[in-house]
């Protein structure tokens, strides 16, 4: 039986765990795919039917750190979020360049980010770590929103929140959220430099 690669291959073939199920899907038999493609076995099949199960499968909670960056507030600014499983084990990072915006907005937008990120996923739990007192305490009701653009902004999130189970936005100080932060800033630089964030 053949392994099958993080890209989704079986090893040793050419063939990707798609394929398989697409030729299921259009009702050809394991005995027909194997006899067209003999480097793999039923086994192989089985395998990455379990392979495109686990894919699929919904992410109990998650827990992210989300930062945003603006070089002028208002200039150049991206977000940085970090997404940790249950376990507490990293998953994925992302570095997204936004723009021109201002820090406030870049925080509300890595938030954004984040939730649209945990439901892709299928996940029904989330906690969001931020490092931007402003953001936690108007999201959590302990601030006013005075600003327009913010109260867009909150409201965006608010729908997105409703989808879910359960969302907890945290505080954390800015050295509990080095990585995020990194990553922000580093979407702004790679923007300046030519380069794709």
């Amino acid at each position: 039986m053949n392994k099958i690669t993080k890209d989704g291959i079986i090893e040793k073939t050419n063939i990707f765990v798609y394929q398989i199920l697409e030729w299921l899907a259009a009702g050809k038999s394991q005995e027909t795919i194997i006899s067209e493609n003999p480097d793999i076995s039923k086994e192989d099949i089985s395998k990455a039917l379990y392979y495109a199960a686990d894919k699929l499968k919904p992410i109990e909670k998650l827990f992210i750190y989300v930062d945003g960056a603006s070089s002028g507030n208002p200039g150049p600014a991206g977000i940085g979020i970090v997404i940790y499983n249950k376990n507490k084990h990293l998953i994925d990072k992302i570095s997204e360049f936004i723009g021109n915006a201002t820090n406030n907005v870049a925080e509300y937008m890595a938030v954004i980010k984040a939730l649209e990120y945990s439901l892709s996923k299928n996940t029904n739990q989330v906690t969001i770590f931020s490092d931007s007192e402003l953001v936690v305490k108007q999201l959590n009701g302990e601030y006013l929103i005075k600003n327009k653009t913010l109260k867009t902004l909150v409201f965006k999130v608010a729908k997105l929140i409703d989808k879910f189970k359960n969302v907890k936005i945290i505080y954390v100080p800015r050295e509990k959220n080095e990585l995020a932060d990194k990553l922000a800033d580093q979407s702004i630089k790679k923007q300046k430099r030519g380069e794709v964030a």
